[in-house]
């Protein structure tokens, strides 16, 4: 009995590792049909993020730059997903992002609680790089989505639509 209750422990642990790495994180971010018309993945720019399993989990991750080069330049989105082994490490990795943003703020920064995933927030940056960042967890990933432009008005409600559309992906994914 105690024999096939460890064989059972074992491949429970086994196939753990094997379920999480077939958890696809370039799947996890936008896709160019979810992002606005004009802005295009740059591909050189986009990656698979290493795994950085002994120090937080993190067994991989993706990171989408689209840009829009059409007047105002160099307007940019941002899309990004850090798959983990458990829940755990994915809390610990979004407190720790939460953490570092706040720290390394000069008081520009606006931060606010969002409805998206297990937790999320959303976080303006006033002056002068304009930036909107949308970070929440769903289970074992933390996803992010970074959107950057000339204009400040609609830019909180395009980083929280964009926001929902990779929190569909992810939990339609997760299921």
């Amino acid at each position: 009995m105690r024999a096939v209750l460890g064989a059972v422990v074992i491949a429970v642990v086994l196939a753990l590792p094997a379920s999480a790495a077939s958890l696809d994180p370039k799947g996890l971010v936008l896709h160019q049909i979810d992002v606005p018309t004009g802005y295009l993945l740059d591909e050189s720019q986009s990656l698979v993020l290493p795994g950085d399993f002994a120090r937080s989990g993190r067994l991989t991750g993706y990171y989408a730059l689209y840009r829009n080069t059409s007047p105002p330049y160099w307007r940019t989105i941002v899309s990004v997903s850090h798959v983990f082994r458990r829940p755990e490490g994915a809390r610990t990795f979004l407190r720790m992002l939460d953490r570092e943003a706040r720290r390394e703020s000069t008081g520009s920064l606006e931060r606010r609680s969002v409805d998206i995933g297990a937790q999320g927030w959303i976080y303006t940056v006033r002056a002068p790089d304009r930036i909107t960042v949308v970070v929440w967890r769903h289970g074992r990933v933390v996803a992010q989505v970074n959107c950057s432009c000339s204009k400040t008005s609609g830019k909180q409600a395009l980083a929280l639509a964009l926001a929902r559309k990779q929190q569909r992906r992810i939990a339609a994914a997760l299921r």
